[in-house]
């Protein structure tokens, strides 16, 4: 604290002083005037010396700030003294606040439901040459299918599964080994989930379990790892458990979505588009059922409707994905 601080408000004290004794002047006058001049400058030297103690955010505007510790200073010029020492001894007795950590958070997490963020496209084709031309050296090839096993997306898979049959035996050995641990981490949750509605008897527990389940079998679907042999079974097991889970949690979008996707695939079209179109009125944000909906107005042969949809979602053309397509309705290619 700075030594000012303690020169203003002793000096303050010893003018307080001065103006008490000017009260012994045998004139009413100098009585008044020595009072007042002496009182005044006790005043503004310890408003003074509390302003210089206050924090920063209130020292502004520092004419109105000074302006009224002054006016209570001279008007209760007990109550500034006293206050003036509990804010010193509160101000030392204070610790130190440490900074709080600054905790990250990843991004993709932050966006993940609220922006359609695709990771990036280009790339891919060059990973592509260099994991299926067998004349390149193994270790590039190999690397090549490092990088695959990173993106995780249904054409990285495939490539990775071409690998099986590749003739080299460090790539077959890497292409299983990746396929068998994928396979491995859905079976292990999925038999979580199996665990936890067999032992469970909240309703509501259950239903998110069958949600869930409904969810990782259409990852099997999504990411390719199923079969055609095995693609039928894993088909039936994400309709009943969505419908398990939909006993319970009928206001929930996912479910409706996830079987009207399993509608379109089984070209049930009018069935798909009703639970679209449900899933919107619930709460579904629209583009998430965009696509779908696009596409069923296309196996209706209702070419404006489709036209006009993309039309109503041009935010939607910048989804790398769905830009090509958006482009040829909108006749731009």
């Amino acid at each position: 604290m700075s030594a000012s601080v303690y020169k203003a408000a002793g000096t303050s004290i010893f003018l307080e002083i001065g103006a008490l004794g000017a009260l012994k002047s045998t004139s009413a006058a100098a009585q008044m005037a020595g009072f007042f001049t002496f009182h005044s400058l006790a005043s503004a030297l310890i408003a003074y010396a509390v302003w210089i103690l206050l924090p920063k955010k209130y020292k502004n505007p520092k004419f109105y700030s000074f302006s009224l510790i002054f006016i209570v200073c001279f008007v209760m010029p007990l109550f500034s003294y006293i206050g003036f020492i509990v804010y010193n001894i509160i101000l030392r007795t204070q610790k130190e606040t440490k900074p709080l950590p600054i905790n990250k958070a990843n991004f993709s997490d932050i966006i993940a439901e609220k922006i359609v963020v695709h990771k990036r496209n280009y790339g891919e084709s060059s990973l592509k040459v260099f994991a299926l031309k067998k004349e390149l050296p193994t270790e590039l090839r190999l690397k090549a299918f490092l990088l695959l096993t990173e993106l995780k997306t249904p054409e990285s898979i495939q490539l990775i599964k071409s690998g099986l049959k590749d003739p080299n035996d460090e790539i077959r050995l890497l292409s299983f080994s990746v396929i068998n641990r994928l396979e491995k981490e859905l079976s292990t949750q999925i038999h979580d989930k199996i665990s936890l509605i067999e032992k469970t008897k909240d309703k509501r527990q259950k239903a998110k379990a069958h949600k869930e389940l409904a969810r990782l079998y259409w990852e099997y679907i999504y990411i390719g790892l199923a079969d055609s042999e095995y693609k039928k079974f894993i088909l039936q097991e994400i309709e009943k458990h969505a419908l398990s889970a939909l006993d319970e949690l009928k206001t929930d979008p996912f479910i409706l979505i996830t079987l009207g996707r399993l509608c379109l695939i089984k070209k049930d079209i009018d069935s798909a588009y009703e639970l679209f179109k449900k899933a919107v009125y619930i709460g579904s944000p629209e583009y998430k059922t965009v696509p779908f909906l696009a596409e069923i107005h296309f196996y209706r042969k209702e070419f404006a409707k489709v036209r006009k949809i993309f039309s109503n979602h041009p935010h939607m053309r910048y989804d790398p994905q769905l830009y090509p397509i958006i482009a040829l309705w909108e006749e731009k290619v």
